[in-house]
């Protein structure tokens, strides 16, 4: 499966990056409260290892927030980063665009089985002869990543991500490959059009539709998603910069079965049809939302972004983990990228997430016996947490201009 968040994205990041939502005003006041991990039934202690473990190998996780039953437990730091800083989203965009999709599908504005071609062609009449060999495509093939679109010209990725000044007269080249809703053929192709069917069903700008479907009831802070194009379409592929606490809350959304506060911001039918393999792949449901890609021992969702970030979510645990970083992360997504390579091929020493799950987060919010409030323990935890605050990782990946923190 070629890997396409392999590609470089350093060609014209500023034109890309130009233009922002505005800043919204730092307050923390509207943030998840907080508690020790002891007081939610979790060992600290493998949480502090797993600091120490990421500080001293100088792994590049620059935050990371865990939430369990509604609280946040741990919130980690490096680089002297704040809460306040936000992160380039890169994929996990898709998710939260996805996410926003579902009021749009009560309202019959727009369904899963909604074919591409007559939107797309009435959108663009200009581009309606390229659109026509994308007939019988539905909004469902996009969101699964089975539309059957490909393209193989390096020079063209970048094209999409960052060069074009008309995404659409560029994706419009893209060639049907297979029938759709035949084969998982994870690209970035599939997101430009669904930006474009997005922003005509709901006659809003995807960042206007974030803000009102999103942002603005999960009370967000220092958010921003580029304009892609000159156009003024933006990619429903990534673009989308946020912070940490903000991830979880995503996380908590999608735990809560759309609700936030106690009122309804998402359905809870397209939370759960988002939680569902797709007809065309076993671990991803629409968005694309991983479906126990990472977790086998009980049920887990995640989305996660090119170069280290990921929102995680255990129902039964009741518990969202939010990381970013800048590191590679094709070992561990190896059942994404790798699925036919042999048992045994990818050094596990370079999973890096499926580590921080497995080795530390898993049996801390798993104890083995009851865990009790400890003055001790919450020490430990406080001298790391201040320890891995004035550390700093080595990103073992390329870097590009979306990958500085903004503070």
């Amino acid at each position: 499966m070629k890997n396409v968040r392999r590609k470089s994205f350093r060609n014209a990041l500023l034109m890309a990056m130009a233009v922002f939502l505005p800043l919204s005003s730092v307050s923390y006041a509207d943030d998840l409260p907080t508690a020790s991990p002891e007081a939610m039934g979790v060992d600290s202690s493998p949480l502090v290892a797993m600091s120490k473990w990421l500080r001293n190998d100088k792994h590049n996780i620059h935050s990371m927030v865990i939430v369990k039953n509604g609280k946040v437990i741990y919130e980690r730091y490096t680089d002297n980063l704040s809460r306040h800083a936000n992160f380039a989203s890169y994929s996990v965009t898709k998710v939260i665009t996805a996410l926003m999709l579902g009021d749009l599908f009560k309202s019959g504005a727009l369904s899963l089985n909604s074919e591409i071609e007559p939107i797309l062609s009435k959108a663009r009449p200009d581009l309606a002869p390229e659109f026509a060999d994308k007939y019988g495509i539905t909004v469902n093939n996009l969101l699964c990543m089975s539309s059957g679109l490909g393209f193989e010209d390096p020079s063209y990725g970048s094209q999409i991500y960052f060069d074009a000044p008309d995404f659409l007269a560029h994706s419009v080249k893209a060639k049907p490959m297979t029938n759709p809703n035949t084969v998982f053929n994870y690209n970035d192709i599939n997101p430009i059009y669904m930006s474009s069917i997005i922003t005509q069903a709901s006659g809003k700008t995807l960042p206007e539709l974030a803000q009102a479907e999103i942002f603005g009831p999960l009370k967000m802070e220092h958010y921003t998603w580029s304009n892609g194009d000159q156009t003024g379409l933006n990619s429903s592929g990534w673009g989308i910069r946020l912070r940490t606490i903000d991830y979880a809350k995503i996380g908590m959304l999608m735990l809560n079965n759309g609700k936030w506060d106690g009122k309804k911001v998402i359905p809870a039918s397209w939370i759960k049809k988002m939680e569902t393999p797709c007809a065309t792949s076993a671990f991803a449901g629409p968005g694309p939302l991983f479906v126990n890609g990472y977790v086998k021992t009980e049920p887990e969702f995640t989305t996660s972004g090119f170069k280290g970030q990921f929102i995680t979510v255990l129902p039964e645990s009741n518990t969202v983990i939010a990381v970013n970083g800048t590191f590679d992360i094709d070992p561990d997504e190896d059942f994404f990228f790798h699925p036919d390579a042999p048992a045994g091929s990818i050094d596990p020493k370079k999973k890096i997430y499926n580590l921080m799950l497995h080795n530390y987060i898993l049996p801390a919010i798993h104890p083995v016996g009851k865990v009790n409030p400890s003055v001790s323990k919450s020490a430990s935890l406080k001298k790391e947490m201040e320890l891995a605050l004035q550390s700093k990782g080595e990103p073992n990946i390329f870097l590009d201009l979306p990958d500085t923190p903004h503070r």
